[in-house]
C-alpha cells in the first residue's frame, strides 16, 4: 500500500514538471527501496524547497526523514540525494543517511 501511494506521489510530481520535481520523486524512489519495509515518512515540500542545482546538471536534496514515526523508537535523520540529469532522465547518483 505504502508504495502504491510513493508511486502516485511520484507521478503528480513528475507531471507538476520541472527537474526539482523529477529530482525529488527519484530520491523518494531510492528512499523506499533503502527503506525497505520499514515504516517512514518524508515530506516533499520540504525536500523541494531544499533543492540546490549543482555543476554538471546535478540536483542535492537535503531533508528529514522520520522512521518508525509515532512509535516511541521514532527517530529523525537527516538524508543527503543527489540526483543527475541525463537526457531527461533524473538518476540518483548518490544517497546517504546521516544517523
Amino acid at each position: 500500500m505504502r508504495i502504491a501511494i510513493i508511486a502516485v506521489a511520484m507521478c503528480l510530481l513528475a507531471a507538476c514538471g520541472g527537474k526539482e520535481s523529477q529530482a525529488v520523486a527519484a530520491c523518494e524512489k531510492e528512499i523506499a527501496t533503502k527503506m525497505g519495509d520499514k515504516k517512514y515518512v518524508v515530506d516533499s515540500k520540504d525536500m523541494s524547497a531544499n533543492a540546490a542545482n549543482e555543476e554538471g546538471d546535478i540536483i542535492r536534496i537535503q531533508s528529514i526523514i522520520t522512521v518508525d514515526p509515532g512509535l516511541p523508537r521514532e527517530d529523525k535523520q537527516t538524508f543527503e540525494c543527489r540526483v543527475r540529469f541525463t537526457d531527461g532522465r533524473a538518476d540518483v547518483i548518490s544517497m546517504s543517511f546521516t544517523w
